[in-house]
């Protein structure tokens, strides 16, 4: 694992430290809504079995996916907490992806990429060492524009 795993969230080293021990993935619940389960049923049946050429890996806990190299998917996520009117956002496909400034700065670093303006949330991570995340965003379009609702405009 590369240096940068030291600067990601601690969710995303808990998947990424897991993902080697042989047993499922257990994706973290922290953050996630509480109707969850209910409101991502559409978006965990149709993630995809390899996201940027990583086979999907056996997981269990909130909902959403894992995939070998410690890429993960979770649904029904809150808002991030640092989202702010002014935030910059990457549009893919018409799916507006909140990404943190400092994700963007450092180009090494854990990408925790967050739909936004859309009902259920869903929340990409992406290790530094498996960067750009452009492949899962176009790769997950689908997912989210079929089993989610957009709830406000989009990124300006």
């Amino acid at each position: 694992m590369k240096a940068a795993a030291g600067r990601c969230s601690g969710s995303a080293l808990v998947v990424v430290l897991l993902a080697g021990c042989g047993g499922p993935v257990t994706l973290p619940s922290d953050g996630i809504v509480p109707d969850a389960a209910q409101a991502c049923r559409g978006v965990v049946a149709d993630l995809p079995d390899e996201l940027s050429d990583q086979p999907r890996v056996e997981a269990d806990g909130a909902p959403g996916a894992a995939y070998d190299g410690g890429i993960t998917v979770r649904c029904g996520v809150r808002e991030p907490a640092a989202l702010d009117p002014f935030s910059t956002c990457q549009t893919v496909n018409d799916i507006d992806w909140y990404v943190p400034e400092s994700a963007i700065e450092d180009t090494g670093a854990d990408v925790v990429a967050t739909t936004i303006a859309r009902t259920p949330y869903v929340e990409l991570v992406v290790p530094g060492d498996l960067r750009p995340p452009a492949a899962a965003f176009a790769q997950l379009t689908d997912v989210v524009a079929d089993n989610t609702r957009r709830i406000g405009p989009a990124c300006r």
